[in-house]
Formats: structure tokens, sequence, C-alpha cells
């Protein structure tokens, strides 16, 4: 054992020289911070090693010293044996001769002292570095070879493997000892455990270097010096579990202790990110009741959940692909972006979908929200069953039993519904067919729902319509889109390349350009202005590792081990980190100050927790349907939120008692009819179809709005009848605006669509002149005085020429920044960024400079002018304070968890108090010296009287339009206000009884 436990500690010395040969070679070209933590390790590692072999070999001495104490006991043990055998043996006239003489004095009996073993100190040690994520690493980088890293990886694993059996085998030898030596014991388990740490440290080492390696490599380093923020090497460190520094090993001391001699006769015992390139695009869409009519199509370079390509071609999924598909294990539903939502089988129906709060059921097409689609309301459906997606916040998605989209809304008034091609006959994926909501015949699950889903074969959306009135009508040529007409003539056209890649949309101001790659993907796309908006390099994988940015600036994307993505420029510096979870879930953002925003969600995506940069906490508490129902800030506001069967919100209630309510007239609707504020006021909404039509406070003040046929507002009516209007044409643009009192305002569209005339009421002409891609090039006022506007490659405006000819130049870097702004007479404003574009400078004409300041969360938080007088601001969100100090004086804000100012203290002490009601207004102000002034409001919340400190009242007094007509002063006097149909001041009756009378041109 004893020679074990030496040759144990001789292989920890001798490997030493080696260990640090391969960190040398490991650090050249080795820089930064990381390199810094990379040495403090081997230093670590080189201390743990001696640590180790010292205790190994203090085991070995106390072997060594029981021993010698078991050799001397024997010696006595020997001896004394002896002496009783002697004496046993002899004879008569031996023992006369010791009885007369006296016998040999028997060898010492008592008990010897125990072997004494010098107790070993004990080996511990921490690292100073700072943890990963905690903002330690002041936005810098770091740079390696990582061939070189991982070649140390690889050769340290060596060394260890040499090693790996002694712990076993040392563990073995004090097993032995215990077992067959009675002279003692030796406690040295917290020598083996040391050990065993040892070699875990070092393959940890080993794991730091590879991850590392593999940062560098993701980052284009294959080969080459490679450079990656400091903040993005931690994060990536964290998410793959490693620790980013080594802390030194706490070796438990061994101990030994020898056996109390009894001497005598006897021997007494004894363990982050995607990457792809999405392009969400919107060709065509309405305004108002109509918003969700829209044709939209998302490109994603990793492809959807489409399991063939859409109609726009490889790589686009679109509002036209979705579908369900349908399994005995369960259903997938295809969204309009691609994203694909599993709902798992549970019985005949379907589980709530996996990590989100969508529900899909089989449902009677009869459902109330479900009779203003066209399938159903033309007979087709009307008395068959169709699946539905739902949602929590009133949203479905109607299906046939097939698979196929019927329509989608979301209330009264928001359906658009899907007419395809051929709309009886629906292919199914087999080639067999089946009637719109009819399973068919064998190809059925249990609870006669086909099995399968929309594949090649698949009718297509020949229109989506709105229940308005509005449509979009599609036109195909071979299975893909080529045009899409709206109902008030707008028009899209597709064009494609040879192999249906989708290469340019054509609108009325121009062609919109995709360029694919050799791996087919789009790396650039390209607007109608000629603007190369995205310039994409991928990997393998087919993820963006470069992009070029409309202002030129190169950005990389580096894809760390443990999904964390790090977005920079090529050298590494203003680098982003992004984390994502198992999920693809964002749950971290570094920005380039190495400052981390983090969020956290249940198993349902619901958000539940937002760390702010600064440290703030937001928390989120979610019911069984995923409905929000509690909310703490970080200045302590706790608000409950209170819901219906029908996912409606019925209350939202404050920590500090105030409750607003909300009424609904039926179970459909999602529009609430009344709203109940905390002051008891009721506030009625009336809706017909979706539409608010009026208005009435809780005072009686109404207002009444119409519209027409497709849902868009034409008039808006007071409580006298004055009425405002609006007149739209076919695309339900204003082309004239009426007021109550007559007066028009014209205006006049190009065949683009675009605004390019308006007339005011006093004939006054405003005339507007665009280029191809739709970009406004000049303005020209009434009196013929013309407005220039140029713009740059990147798109940007970069020089404005005003009716004299003047000329304002304006210069953009490459994040889209303004830096200079050059004036007419060639005076220049400066304008200077940080990495995150926040203002950080200002220089003016002559030179002069003005500083800006931030905090953690981006707040202005300091301003220094050209004099170095200073103004700061110090904000506690968690106490509710704001401090504003200048060079002159300084006041303390104090907030309530609402954010309303409640104390505003000066320096002298002095204090102004604001009290607020339980709806949020203010009705009590008290001045710096004692003196209260009341506010005095109506159940609308409008102010009816102010109590001046000395107790002098002035009272308001408002007209059935709510407006404020009558003021009386404290002595009494009266002043009078009468309005014109457009509710302008028409006349004002003084105390003394004159009459000021106001008029305006047109």
């Amino acid at each position: 054992m004893k020679s074990a436990f030496e040759s144990a500690a001789s292989r920890l010395e001798e490997q030493s020289a080696t260990r640090a040969s391969y960190v040398s070679t490991a650090r050249e070209d080795f820089k930064g911070r990381f390199s810094e933590i990379f040495q403090a390790n081997a230093t670590t590692a080189a201390s743990d090693a001696t640590a180790l072999a010292a205790a190994l070999r203090t085991v070995a001495g106390y072997v060594g010293q029981m021993i010698d104490a078991g050799h001397e006991e024997d010696t006595r043990r020997k001896k004394n044996n002896e002496w009783v055998r002697e004496h046993n043996d002899r004879n008569g006239f031996e023992q006369f001769g010791d009885w007369l003489f006296g016998e040999e004095a028997r060898p010492n009996m008592d008990p010897g002292s125990a072997p004494s073993f010098a107790p070993a100190s004990a080996s511990t040690g921490s690292r100073q570095t700072p943890a990963p994520g905690g903002g330690g690493y002041g936005g810098g980088t770091s740079s390696a070879r990582l061939e070189h890293l991982r070649t140390f990886a690889t050769n340290a694993r060596g060394l260890d493997e040499g090693l790996s059996s002694a712990p076993g085998a040392l563990s073995g030898h004090l097993s032995s000892f215990a077992s067959s030596c009675y002279w003692g014991t030796i406690e040295a388990s917290g020598v083996i455990s040391a050990y065993r740490e040892y070699l875990r440290a070092n393959e940890n080492d080993a794991v730091w270097a590879v991850t590392v390696a593999d940062a560098f490599a993701a980052a284009g380093g294959e080969g080459a010096v490679s450079t990656v923020s400091d903040a993005g090497l931690a994060e990536a460190l964290a998410a793959a579990g490693v620790s980013a520094s080594r802390s030194a090993l706490s070796i438990d001391p061994p101990t030994a202790a020898g056996a109390m001699p009894t001497s005598g006769y006897a021997n007494d015992p004894v363990n982050t990110a995607t990457g792809n390139f999405i392009e969400p695009e919107t060709d065509l869409g309405f305004t108002g009741l109509a918003s969700n009519l829209v044709l939209s199509r998302m490109y994603n370079s990793l492809g959807s959940g489409l399991d063939t390509p859409g109609v726009f071609g490889p790589g686009w999924a679109s509002v036209l692909d979705q579908h369900l598909s349908l399994s005995d294990e369960g259903a997938r539903w295809v969204l309009a972006d691609g994203r694909a939502v599993d709902f798992p089988r549970e019985g005949t129906g379907w589980g709530r979908a996996v990590g989100e709060n969508y529900w899909l059921t089989r449902e009677p097409a009869t459902s109330a929200d479900l009779t203003e689609l066209d399938s159903v309301s033309d007979g087709v459906h009307a008395s068959s069953e169709l699946l539905v997606v739902r949602n929590n916040q009133g949203g479905w998605w109607a299906y046939s039993l097939a698979g196929f989209w019927l329509g989608a809304g979301s209330g009264p008034g928001r359906t658009v519904s899907v007419i395809r091609e051929e709309p009886a006959d629906l292919r199914l994926p087999d080639g067999g067919s089946v009637t719109v909501g009819a399973a068919p015949a064998g190809d059925a699950a249990d609870d006669g729902v086909s099995a399968g889903g929309p594949a090649g074969g698949v009718p297509l959306v020949a229109r989506l319509s709105h229940g308005r009135g509005r449509f979009l009508e599609i036109d195909y040529v071979e299975g893909r889109a080529a045009v899409v007409r709206s109902s008030d003539g707008r028009r899209v056209e597709y064009g494609y390349d040879d192999a249906g890649r989708l290469v340019g949309v054509t609108t009325e101001t121009g062609t919109r350009s995709y360029r694919w790659n050799e791996q087919g993907l789009i790396d650039a796309v390209v607007s109608a202005a000629g603007v190369v908006e995205a310039e994409n390099t991928y990997d393998e994988q087919g993820r963006v590792i470069l992009q070029v940015t409309q202002h030129g600036r190169r950005v990389r994307f580096a894809y760390l081990p443990g999904r964390v993505t790090v977005v920079s420029d090529e050298d590494g510096t203003r680098s982003n980190s992004w984390v994502a979870d198992a999920k693809g879930r964002l749950v971290g953002v570094l920005d380039s100050e190495d400052r981390r925003q983090s969020m956290a969600y249940d198993r349902h995506g619901n958000l539940v927790s937002l760390t702010e940069r600064d440290g703030s906490v937001t928390v989120h508490a979610y019911d069984e349907r995923g409905r929000r129902i509690r909310t703490v800030t970080p200045e302590g506001a706790d608000l409950t939120y209170g819901w219906d069967e029908h996912d409606r919100i019925t209350t939202l209630v404050t920590a500090t008692g105030s409750v607003v309510s909300y009424d609904y007239p039926d179970g459909i609707t999602r529009d609430p009819c009344v709203v109940h504020d905390p002051l008891g006021g009721r506030t009625m909404l009336e809706w017909d179809d979706g539409q608010l039509v009026r208005v009435t406070d809780p005072v009686g003040v109404s207002v009444g709005f119409e519209y027409d046929g497709f849902g868009d507002l034409v008039a808006s009516r007071n409580a006298l009848g004055d009425t405002a209007r609006i007149v739209r044409d076919q695309a339900g643009r204003p082309v004239t605006a009426i007021s109550p009192s007559g007066a028009e305002t014209r205006f006049g569209y190009d065949a683009e669509g675009l605004l390019v005339r308006r007339e005011d009421p006093d004939g006054a002409v405003w005339s507007f002149e665009y280029d191809p891609a739709g970009r406004m090039m000049a303005s020209v006022a009434p009196d013929g005085g013309r407005t220039e506007l140029e713009y740059g490659p990147t798109g940007d405006l970069v020089r404005t020429t005003d009716p004299l000819g003047r000329v304002i130049e304006r210069v953009v870097d490459e994040l889209g920044n303004v830096t200079a702004a050059v004036l007419p007479d060639g005076g220049s404003w400066g304008f200077s960024h940080d990495a995150m574009s926040r203002l950080v400078g200002i220089t003016d004409p002559a030179g002069h400079d003005w500083v800006r300041e931030y905090d953690r969360v981006g707040a202005l938080t300091a301003v220094v002018d050209p004099t170095g007088v200073r103004t700061d601001t110090t904000t506690d969100r968690r106490n509710g304070t704001a401090t504003i100090t200048d060079a002159f004086a300084s006041a303390t804000y104090t907030f309530d968890q609402y954010g309303r100012p409640t104390k505003v203290a000066g320096a002298d002490g002095s204090a102004e108090l604001i009290t607020y009601d339980a709806a949020g207004n203010p009705v009590e102000l008290l001045d710096g010296e004692g003196g209260l002034t009341i506010l005095g409001r109506d159940a609308a919340g409008k102010i009816t009287s102010i109590t001046s400190p000395v107790g002098a009242v002035t009272r308001y007094e408002y007209d059935a339009c709510g407006r404020p007509w009558k003021t009386t002063d404290p002595t009494g006097a009266t002043t009078v206000l009468a309005y014109d149909a457009d509710q302008r001041v028409a006349s004002r009756t003084l105390p003394t009884g004159e009459v000021e009378s106001f008029t305006y041109d047109a």
C-alpha cells in the first residue's frame, strides 16, 4: 500500500512538465480574457497536482509510520510472551531460587502509547474569475487558433487516461488495509475523492478547450486566428454545462490512528438556435375590420412544416398552404408562417398542442361563430362537422375532416372564408377523394376523421373572402401562384425561375427580387428601389454565417455550443449574444456591454418571468388555458386578471383594491358592452356585427359611428347630431373628408394608390411626386414652392432641397444611424452612437460637444453640455424614486407602483404631494407650504371644481357633448363658451356680459 501511494504521487509529479508544455502550445496566438482564464485554469491544475501528490505521500508516510509502530509492538509482545513461557516452564529448583533471590523482572505490561500521526493540513482554494453571464467581461473579445486548443484537449486526455485507474486501485489498497491491519486505521477517502475530482476537472478543462474551439470554428476560424466576444464564449460554456473557470481542489486531509495496545496474550481486532434565415412578406392586405384578410408568406432557409413545396415554391410557406395533417398518433397543424404545431391523441380527440395555447376539437358546422363561413352559409357544410383549432384569445381556424383549411375568424364580422378550385371534391394523398366534411371510407381514424392530410393533388385556394365583401383572388400556373388580385383592383404578379423558385414579386411600385445560390437558398433580397436589403452566406447546414446589411455592415453569425448565437462584426466587436432553450425559445440576450436580459417560460410557452439588464424582474402567472391571471412588476404593482369561459377578460384588479370589470352581451361577441370603472362609473358600448356604433360615458355623453358595407368608418356624430363624414373610393381610401360645417378636404391618388394631391377647404392644393419604387421625391406647396428629396444607394434619405434651393445633407453609418447633418452654409452637426446605437454625443458646427450617458437598460442618466455643466438622473425602480440633479438644484420624484408621481421633494426639504382616486385621477395636490388644492370630478373623471388652499372654489360645467361651457369663479362670476359644429369655440361671454366672437377661415 505504501508503495502504491508513493508511485501514484510520482506519476502526478512526472506529468507536470509535459502538461505545462501542452498549455504553452495552446496559448500560442490565444489572446484576450479567455486566454487569461485558460492560463489561470492551467495554473490551478498544476497546483492541484502538487497538492494531490503531497496528500498521497502523506498517506504513504502514515503507512510507513504505522509499520514502524507495529514492529515495535511486535517486539514488545514477543518479549512479554517469552517471559511468560520461560516463567511457566521453570522447575521447582528454579522456582525456589526465584523465591529466594527474586525472579527476573517481567517486561512492561502497561499498554503502549498509540502511534502519533502529525495532522495533514486541508488543501482548499478558489478562483476569482467572474461567472458566465455575470457581466464580468466588459464587452471584450478573445482570439485563438482553434487547432491548438483541440490538440491540448487530445493530449491532456491522453495523460489523464494513464491516471484513470489510480483512484480505484488506491481505494482497493485502503480497503485491504482496513480489513487486514489491526494496529491502526487510516482514513484517506477524501484523498481518493480529490483524485477523482482532479481527473474530472481535467476533463472539464478538455471540454472547455473543445467548446471554445468549436465556438471559434463557428465564427469561421478553421486554420486561422478567430475572434469571438467574451460574453458569447461564456454563454457557450454555460449552455454546454462547462464551468468557465477551475476551482482549486479541496482535499480532505488523510487521518491515521493507531490501535490502543492491550498487550497480554490475545491479539485484539481493529454530473443553444437554428440560424435559419427568414423573410416575412405581406403582398396584399386591408385595413379596418378586414385587417385579418391578408396574403402573407414566409421564407425559411431551413425549411418549414410543409412536406412538399407550397404554392410559392421551395422555401416558402404562406396563408394559402396552411392545413391539418391527421394520423393515428395525433394531428399536425401547419400555420401560415410554416410553423408546425402538434396535437397528441387523447382517446377519440386530441390533447392540448405541445408547448402552445391551441386546442383542436370536432365541432358542428352550425356552431354560432362558424356560421359566417361561406362554406357553411351556402350549405356545403351546413349539416357536417368541422375540425376547429382555437386559441385562448378568441381566434379560431376551421378545417374539413380531411384537413383542408376552410376559414378563420375571431368574432362577429371578422371571418375570412376560403373558396377552392374544387370545393366539392377534395383529393386525398392516396389519390382518393372525399366530399368536403366527410371522411373517406376505409381510411379513417377511430373517430371518423380521415388520416393523412393535404399533399399532392390538393385543390388550390382560389379566393379568400371577408364577411364584409373584401376579397383576394389567386391565379395559378402549374401549381404556382402567378397572380393575386384584390377586390379594390390592386394586383401582384409572381415570377419563377426554371427550377420553380420565386425570383420576383411585382406590384404597382416595382419588383422585389430574390437571388438564389447554389445551395438552393435565397442569398440576397433586393427591394423595388434596387437596394440590396440583405445578402447572406450560409454554412452547409443552411444557417446564415455572414450577412451584409443594406447599410454595408458585415454581420457575422456564430453558432456556439448550447444554442448560443453570437451576432457581431467580423472581428467580434459590436457583439450581441442570443441564447435559446431546447425548444428554440429565446431565454437570454446579452448586449454589446455583456448585460443580459433573461426570459423564462412555462411548459406551454408562456412568458413567466422577464429579468431586465438591471436585474429588475417582472413575473407573470397563468391559468390552465394559458391566460395571464397575474402580473407583478419591478415597481411592486400587482395586477390580477379574471376571464370567462369564452376567454374574454372580465376583471382587472389592483393590489390596492381598484377593480375594472367588463360585461358582454352574449357568448359570441368578444367586445364588451359595459365597462365598470373603479369608481362605479359605467361606460356603455354598442356593437353591430363587430362594429362599434355608439359609446356613452358614465355621465351620458355619447358619440355615434357609421360604417360602409366594407366595415370602414364613414361618419362620426356627437350628441347634438353634428356629423363628420369620410367619402371613400372602392379601395377604402378617403377621397373626401367633410367636416360637420361642410368644409371639404379632397385627396387624389395615382394608379399605384399613392397620395398625389390634397386640396384643402380653402382651395389650396398640395401635390406629391414619387419614384418608380413608391418613394416620395418631391412635394409642391400651394404657392408652387418645391421641396425635393434624394435617396442614397442604401435607400436612406440623404439630401433635402427646399424651395429656395437650400440643401441639407444627411450622413448615415453602417447601422443606419445619422452621424452628420450638413447645413446649407456648410456647417455640420455631428452625432455619435455607441455599439447599441444610442446617441452618446452631439457636436455643433462650432465644435461644441454635448455628451449623453445611459444606464444598464438604456435610460438616459446624464447630459453634459459644452461648458461642462452636468445634469444627472438617478432612478431606483424598486423604491420608486428618480432624482434629477443639475448645477443649481436637485429634486427627487417619488412614484407609486403604477408609475404615477406622488411626491416631489426639493433639496431644501420641501415637498409637493399628489393623491389619486381609485380610477387614477389626481384629486389632491399638497404644495411645499402645506397648502392643499382639491380637485372635484364627475363620474367620467372630468374636473368639476377646484378648491384652492384658502377654500376658494372654481366650478366647471359641461354640455351634452362633454365640452366645458361654463366656468364660475370663487366670486360667482361666470364665463360661458359656445361652440360651432366643428367643435371650435365660436363665442365667449364674459362675466361683464361682453361677448367675444371667433370666426375661422376655410
